[in-house]
């Protein structure tokens, strides 16, 4: 497999240091930058920042070459044992509806009803095992190993991601999960369909966050902050958040689609929903005693408690908006203290644990961007706590 580490951009290179190029040097690496494209609203990149959106959908464009139907329906026949026409009533092939680095969608029917039929990539994981042996030699050459191990941690949680007859049960799983919170829908799979390189699964019908707002912004903020939760503390961390996987359906509910699962402690969520909470206060000291077992130095705790207040604003002092110009403050905001963050990241050492919950959040809080609404965030992730 060919890598190319020096061709990385200018801009990725000055928003991630070493990292980008590790991450832009593999293919898998691309892929997963360039599923960043398309996650927050438009106007939410900070101006130093500037061109990288464009960048980052370039890498999701070249990693995404569409499969021909030819293709699909080859595939889907080895899947299954047999013609396509005779497992379902009708499938689109002239058009996927989706195209990731990893499978492509098309829509189906099967007894009347609409189907989506997710086919996935041939080769992807040897490219993803391959990738793995490359950024953990990169991440040594370079100096930044806690870098190559978090991306080669995501990497381990993708491979499993790619067998879709795990992801029809952790669909099952998370659906079972969501059945205490009102107002979200998960589209079922269909087991019976589903194999190790096809998912197939209902389809929900309605807009995007993507191409329309919804009716009601606060109350779709709120159902996607409780589903996100409420698998957490069942063991089921999202990590594919972005505004095309959330539906608005009629009668006001959510549904959810591409849910990028991987596990979670329980016990970790609690742990850094009660750190959180704690960033309320102006003074240290709660926050410090809360993040004793992340840092273990209560110097380093009081430092990055005044760091996380600095860089969120008003996000964490109380009801505030949350709007593509928000996120863009608070990503300016971010890059001036980049010398401060990375100072607190050589005493930090979190566990992987840690980082997943972290993109989760931080994948969760571009989808909330694009909707606009108010709140008071600190006290709606508090109220979901058991």
């Amino acid at each position: 497999m060919a890598h190319a580490a020096s061709t990385a951009p200018p801009l990725l290179r000055a928003a991630l240091g070493p990292a980008g190029t590790v991450l832009w040097g593999s293919l898998t690496g691309r892929v997963l930058l360039g599923r960043l494209a398309g996650t927050s609203p438009p106007g939410a990149q900070p101006a130093a920042l500037a061109g990288l959106e464009d960048a980052l959908v370039l890498a999701r464009w070249e990693t995404s070459p569409h499969l021909s139907a030819l293709k699909v329906e080859r595939l889907l026949r080895a899947a299954w044992g047999a013609p396509v026409k005779t497992v379902l009533d009708d499938l689109e092939l002239s058009a996927p509806v989706a195209s990731t680095p990893f499978a492509q969608v098309h829509r189906g029917w099967l007894g009347g009803a609409p189907l989506a039929v997710k086919v996935r990539r041939p080769g992807v994981e040897a490219m993803t095992r391959a990738d793995q042996a490359f950024l953990d030699a990169a991440g040594v050459s370079l100096g930044i190993r806690a870098a190559s191990r978090a991306a080669s941690s995501v990497l381990a949680h993708l491979l499993e991601a790619l067998d879709f007859e795990h992801e029809a049960e952790q669909r099952r799983l998370f659906a079972r999960a969501l059945r205490a919170t009102p107002g979200v829908v998960v589209p079922p799979a269909m087991p019976e369909l589903s194999t190790l390189d096809v998912l197939v699964s209902g389809w929900l019908e309605g807009p995007t966050l993507a191409a329309a707002p919804p009716p009601d912004a606060a109350a779709t903020a709120r159902a996607l902050v409780a589903a996100h939760l409420a698998a957490a503390r069942a063991g089921l961390l999202l990590t594919d958040a972005r505004p095309n996987h959330v539906v608005a359906l009629d009668g006001g509910a959510v549904g959810i689609v591409g849910l990028g699962v991987v596990p979670v402690e329980p016990a970790r969520l609690e742990d850094r929903l009660v750190l959180l909470s704690t960033l309320r206060d102006a003074g240290p000291d709660r926050f410090a005693a809360a993040a004793w077992n992340l840092l273990g130095d209560a110097g380093a705790a009081r430092a990055l408690h005044s760091l996380l207040r600095a860089v969120l604003g008003e996000l964490v002092q109380g009801a505030a908006l949350l709007d593509a110009a928000t996120l863009a403050a608070v990503l300016e905001r971010a890059l001036a203290y980049q010398r401060e963050a990375r100072a607190l990241a050589a005493v930090c050492t979190p566990a992987p644990g840690d980082l997943a919950l972290a993109w989760s959040g931080a994948r969760l809080v571009a989808v909330l961007a694009a909707l606009g609404a108010r709140e008071d965030w600190l006290a709606l992730a508090a109220s979901a706590q058991c």
